[in-house]
């Protein structure tokens, strides 16, 4: 997930101390903040920091030359504006022309604009949702050799975990995959899985001998180091973290920290493939941003049709389409033998499921 920087350039000390305080405070807030009084040490910091979006002062702005608005537009991610007056007939956050703030040529294609006296909370909503419709442009899809995939059921689906635990074990027979499960309650939690680190299997394992998705967020939170290796199992050839062992540890994760553990996960470059399940309850699209294939999991039913319709739906007012472009919808055909259900079984590819899933993954992994 990239990292962006806010550098607040403002003639105002008091209000910008205010301003920065309050976002850093925040627990999860997902940017690093810098503020200065300087428009020229605010160049320097720009040069300095991971993907800078500069929101300005309104007197500051207007205050600079036309060259110098064109080299903060050039070397900047996004620049915004801190107005002193709501216009009449916009939104705060909305974007405008310069000329229509400031009176002068309306050169520039489009300024941020946030009124400065709306409450704190507001402004870094806006904040946020200014990063959000940026990121795609600065970092759409991580581009080195680990590749991650995500199954979805916008409208659920019974067969969810186990047709990506079963795909996880067909692709791990020709590359190295991991398989990471955010779900709250997950079955794949009562699945035997060998523990690398001793080789014991997991059922022998009393509770505080199993690893799980548990210790990670609990190492991850305390700003403890974490080792990927120590704390994963595996099912043949599959590596994969155990679920949490309570749902309550998942059930405030954000989903910033979740795109944070698989894009550190993919940073280490130690997999071909990381399949992952977001679950339920928490919003996935950060996580998505990190993923080169999507898999909308539907049943042929009209209610399941009608839930991955309204998820590309929201995608769409999230002005995610980079992720809405990744999307792959698969119709999942019903198997009544629930013997053929069975991700563990080392006959999986020789059942049915295993023989549909054997069939199709050869283009969703293309």
């Amino acid at each position: 997930m990239k990292q962006f920087t806010l550098i607040l350039v403002d003639g105002d000390a008091r209000y910008r101390g205010k301003f920065l305080d309050y976002l850093m405070r925040r627990d999860h807030f997902p940017m690093l903040c810098r503020g200065c009084g300087d428009p020229e040490k605010a160049r320097e910091m720009a040069g300095k920091e991971p993907a800078p979006l500069v929101l300005f002062g309104e007197e500051i702005w207007c205050g600079l030359t036309p060259e110098e608005k064109g080299r903060f537009r050039a070397e900047c991610v996004g620049v915004g504006l801190l107005t002193e007056e709501h216009p009449a007939g916009t939104d705060p956050g909305e974007a405008l022309s310069e000329g229509e703030n400031c009176g002068e040529s309306g050169e520039w294609p489009e300024l941020f604009l946030l009124y400065r006296y709306q409450a704190m909370p507001q402004l870094m909503n806006r904040i946020l949702g200014w990063k959000e419709s940026l990121e795609s442009e600065v970092d759409p899809v991580p581009g080195g050799r680990t590749r991650c995939a995500a199954f979805l059921a916008p409208a659920g689906c019974g067969l969810l975990p186990t047709l990506a635990l079963g795909a996880g074990r067909l692709l791990a027979g020709e590359s190295r995959v991991l398989l990471l499960d955010f779900s709250d309650f997950s079955v794949l939690a009562r699945t035997p899985a060998e523990d690398v680190t001793t080789g014991r299997m997991s059922e022998s394992l009393s509770g505080a001998e199993r690893r799980s998705l548990s210790d990670l967020l609990y190492l991850q939170a305390s700003g403890n180091t974490w080792h990927l290796a120590e704390l994963l199992g595996r099912m043949g050839e599959l590596e994969w973290l155990m679920p949490v062992v309570s749902p309550e540890d998942v059930w405030n994760l954000p989903g910033e920290e979740m795109a944070k553990i698989l894009s550190d996960c993919a940073a280490r470059e130690e997999y071909d493939w990381i399949l992952v399940l977001p679950g339920s309850g928490r919003d996935p699209l950060p996580l998505l941003k990190e993923c080169q294939r999507i898999f909308l999991l539907e049943e042929a039913s009209p209610g399941s049709r009608r839930g991955t319709e309204h998820f590309l739906s929201w995608l769409r007012q999230k002005k995610a389409e980079p992720v809405k472009e990744r999307c792959r919808r698969i119709v999942v055909p019903a198997f009544p033998n629930l013997r053929d259900l069975v991700p563990e079984d080392d006959n999986l590819r020789f059942s049915p499921l295993g023989e549909w899933i054997a069939g199709e993954m050869t283009a969703w992994f293309a």
